[in-house]
C-alpha cells in the first residue's frame, strides 16, 4: 500500500507499507468486511505476526478478513537501520539510527501509522475501520480513534495500555499487575496443586524465587535450543506464562518445579515461546530493538539521564518482590556521550537513549484535523468498543 512520507505534501514522496491479508471463508452475507491487527510493540512485524498468531483467531475468518502490516520503522515498511552499516540489521546505538535512517526517523511514529491505517481500511473498502490491537496496539488504536472518531467501527483493545501514565508509570503499573498474577498463582498452587513448587503462599513463593533468582545469575539453566535461562530471562518467563490466566498455572507449577529440581528451563521457555509474547521479550532481537528504540523516542518527551534513571529503576524494584529487579535490569543502554553501557529496564533505556535523536516534526500534532479525504462523514464516534484489561 502506497502512502505519503509526510501527509502535509501528499503529493509528494510515497512509501510502501507492507501488508498481509487472510481473506474470509463465511458466506458473503455474513461478512463484516476486514479485521486489521496489530500485534503489540513498538517495533513487532505483523506481516510476521499474523501466521505466527492466527490459530486464536480463525473462528473470526467466518465474518471477516484478517489483515496486518508493517507500521512504519518496522520489517519492510521503511525499516530504521541502527547497525554498523547501512544494510546491517543490527543494533549499534542511536548515533547508527541517525547516521542510516535520520532522513526517515521524523516520519516515523505512532500518529503518522495512525493516518495510514485510515488509508488503509479506506483502500481495503471498508466504510470503518475495524481494529483488533494488543498491547502497544491498544494505544495505536486510541490515537486512530482520537484522530478519526467517525471512521471507527469495531474496535476492540486487548491488554490495554494506560493513556494517562507516562513510560516509567507504566512499568511499575506493569510490574505490579504480574506480581499480583503471580500472587494469586501461588496462592492456588498451595490450595490445590500436590508438591507445589513456590511452597505455602505467596511469602514463601517470593524467597522461593529469589533463591532461584540467584542460582540462575551465577549459573543460568539449560532452556533448549541452545538457549539458557538467566534469572532476568526467568521473570519474563513466568511473566509470559502467566498471561495464559488460570489455564496457564498447572503448566506454570510444572515448569517450575524441572527448573528447580532438575535445573531443567526447557518448559519454561517453552511456554514463554507458545504465548508469543513480542512485547516483554528480555532481550529483543537487534532490529525489533531499533525500531522500539525509534518509535518509543518519537512518542514521548521524556529525555531523563543516568540520575533519574537510577530513582525510576528502584521504584520498579520497590514495586514487586519477584520481578522487579529483573524488570529494572533488562538489556544493555548505549546513547551518545553516555557512560560505558550498563543493564538497563528495555523502556528506560530506549528514552535514555532519545536524546540523541533528531527532533523535527513533520506531522500535524496529536489531535489536529484528520487528512482531508472522506472528511464529509458523520462525526459520530465507534459503532462497537471493547476495552479489556489483563491481569490475571
Amino acid at each position: 500500500m502506497k502512502v505519503p512520507l509526510d501527509y502535509r505534501k501528499p503529493d509528494g514522496r510515497t512509501i510502501d507499507v507492507a501488508l498481509i491479508r487472510r481473506k474470509a471463508t463465511g458466506p458473503n452475507a455474513r461478512r463484516v468486511g476486514s479485521l486489521v491487527h496489530n500485534f503489540g510493540g513498538p517495533g513487532v512485524s505483523g506481516v510476521s505476526g499474523l501466521p505466527e498468531f492466527l490459530n486464536p483467531y480463525e473462528p473470526l475468518l467466518d465474518r471477516y478478513g484478517l489483515v496486518s502490516f508493517d507500521p512504519r520503522g518496522v520489517g519492510a515498511t521503511i525499516p530504521v537501520r541502527c547497525g554498523k552499516t547501512a544494510d546491517d540489521t543490527g543494533y549499534d546505538g542511536t548515533d547508527a539510527c541517525a547516521a542510516h535512517s535520520g532522513a526517515l526517523l521524523p516520519y516515523i511514529g505512532t500518529s503518522h501509522t495512525a493516518r495510514d491505517l485510515d488509508l488503509m481500511h479506506y483502500l481495503l473498502g471498508d466504510e470503518r475501520l475495524h481494529y483488533f490491537g494488543v498491547s502497544y496496539g491498544t494505544a495505536l488504536g486510541a490515537v486512530y480513534a482520537h484522530l478519526y472518531p467517525s471512521h471507527v467501527g469495531r474496535l476492540v483493545l486487548e491488554a490495554s495500555v494506560d493513556p494517562t501514565e507516562n513510560l516509567e508509570e507504566e512499568q511499575v503499573s506493569q510490574v505490579k499487575a504480574v506480581q499480583a498474577a503471580f500472587d494469586r498463582f501461588a496462592a492456588h498452587c498451595a490450595a490445590r496443586i500436590r508438591h507445589c513448587p513456590t511452597g505455602d503462599g505467596p511469602e514463601e513463593a517470593a524467597r522461593r524465587m529469589a533463591r532461584l533468582a540467584d542460582r540462575l545469575e551465577k549459573k543460568p539453566a539449560p532452556a533448549g535450543g541452545g538457549r539458557n535461562l538467566d534469572a532476568v530471562g526467568l521473570a519474563y518467563a513466568v511473566g509470559d506464562h502467566l498471561d495464559f490466566g488460570t489455564d496457564g498455572w498447572l503448566p506454570l507449577a510444572k515448569a517450575l518445579t524441572a527448573l528447580i529440581d532438575h535445573n531443567d528451563g526447557r518448559l519454561l521457555g517453552k511456554g514463554a515461546d507458545d504465548i508469543g509474547s513480542a512485547d516483554r521479550a528480555a532481550t529483543p532481537r537487534d532490529s525489533s530493538r531499533a525500531s522500539r528504540t525509534v518509535i518509543t523516542c518519537a512518542d514521548s518527551s521524556l529525555r531523563p539521564g543516568f540520575d533519574g534513571l537510577d530513582r525510576d529503576e528502584a521504584r520498579v524494584k520497590t514495586a514487586s518482590p519477584v520481578f522487579g529487579a529483573p524488570w529494572s535490569t533488562g538489556v544493555w543502554a548505549r546513547r551518545r556521550g553516555a557512560h560505558p553501557p550498563r543493564r538497563r529496564s528495555q523502556k528506560s533505556s530506549e528514552l535514555l537513549a532519545c536524546p540523541s535523536m533528531p527532533r523535527r516534526p513533520s506531522s500535524p500534532p496529536l489531535g489536529a484535523p484528520p487528512s482531508s479525504h472522506r472528511s464529509s462523514r458523520s462525526s459520530r464516534g465507534p459503532t462497537r468498543l471493547v476495552l479489556q484489561r489483563r491481569l490475571t
